[in-house]
């Protein structure tokens, strides 16, 4: 069997964005290549989803339509969104694997304010208690499977899924701006001065 696979979803329709985000050019290069080319050295097969193969109409039915295409012991989970995923950061998910963990992810410290409203009640958050989410993450495939088998409901990261089905929390390894997740148009030109 494979160790390593690789599954990048581009797949999504870029609502906020106004248009699919992941064809859209960077210093002249589509968003999804940039992370492709860097991840595929790590890997003996890479899945574009949206690309290679056609997403669902959920970012959950786009990974189960993925994973089904994969079959090493592990899988890399990537959103094309976050294009300058550095191979280091890539060498260091593969290391936690390498070590037995089954589920692992990069984090940020968040650095704004964070509140809750509820109509008229606003609640402030203590920000050294929150962290922001980012991919690339990293699964033992069977585990990753096995929890979008059991858990049916909709997530926004894969860390969620199984921590949600398997009780199984994710290995924590801080990441840097690079990570930063193109979401609105002006991040673009955000985007372009850190390549």
């Amino acid at each position: 069997m494979n160790r390593y696979n690789a599954i990048i979803l581009a797949a999504g329709q870029g609502k906020r964005y106004g248009q699919p985000k992941q064809f859209e050019l960077l210093k002249g290069k589509e968003i999804w290549r940039w992370s492709h080319e860097t991840i595929k050295p790590f890997v003996s097969k890479i899945i574009v989803v949206g690309v290679d193969i056609p997403g669902g109409k959920s970012r959950k039915e786009s990974l189960e339509a993925g994973l089904n295409l994969v079959d090493s012991k592990y899988v890399i989970v990537h959103d094309s969104a976050r294009p300058l995923v550095k191979s280091s950061d890539i060498e260091k998910i593969i290391k936690e694997l390498e070590s037995g963990v089954q589920s692992a992810t990069f984090f940020m410290p968040l650095s704004n304010t964070i509140l809750t409203k509820d109509k008229e009640n606003i609640s402030y958050l203590d920000r050294n208690k929150l962290f922001s989410i980012a991919t690339p993450q990293a699964f033992e495939t069977k585990i990753l499977k096995k929890a979008h088998e059991i858990d049916k409901n909709i997530y926004l990261d894969d860390c969620s899924v199984v921590h949600s089905a398997l009780r199984i929390n994710p290995k924590l390894i801080k990441g840097g701006l690079n990570l930063y997740k193109l979401t609105y148009k002006e991040e673009l030109k955000f985007l372009e001065t850190m390549c």
